[in-house]
């Protein structure tokens, strides 16, 4: 074997050991998250919590939280049912909705011509967060 072909089999050799390193380091908690997705489930004002947890057990869900006075469910889902899970549920009369869970942020700043002249949004956390506070009517 000549010394160019030697070279090109020790970095193939050495590529394939990190990959495989870096593939142990992971830890298993990441690897679970990654399987699974998280579903809110908004229940009819008159559904008992008892029916709420019955019904998301009768789906195989696994219930992470629950918000009681909005009837609301925040459970677990394999990612591999999730489609599915979410068209059944929407077929279940006493589901208001069905949403999956998932974290969104700002990534633009707004298209108003005069937002750097809006010396506040700078001082307010909504900056640093990336948010912008809620707006009620009164």
């Amino acid at each position: 074997m000549n010394k160019n072909k030697q070279i090109k089999l020790l970095k193939t050799l050495t590529l394939a050991i990190i990959a495989l390193s870096t593939a142990v380091i992971v830890p298993a908690e990441m690897l679970v998250q990654q399987e699974k997705s998280e579903l809110i489930l908004k229940f009819k004002a008159e559904t008992p919590s008892s029916y709420m947890h019955d019904a998301a057990r009768a789906y195989g869900l696994t219930i992470l939280d629950e918000v009681s006075k909005l009837n609301l469910l925040i459970v677990s889902v394999p990612k591999s049912r999730l489609a599915a899970t979410k068209e059944e549920l929407k077929c279940n009369p006493m589901v208001d909705f069905v949403e999956e869970n998932v974290k969104v942020s700002a990534t633009q700043t707004p298209n108003d011509p005069y937002y750097s002249l809006e010396w506040h949004w700078k001082k307010s956390k909504c900056q640093q967060h990336g948010t912008f506070p809620k707006v009620t009517q009164t």
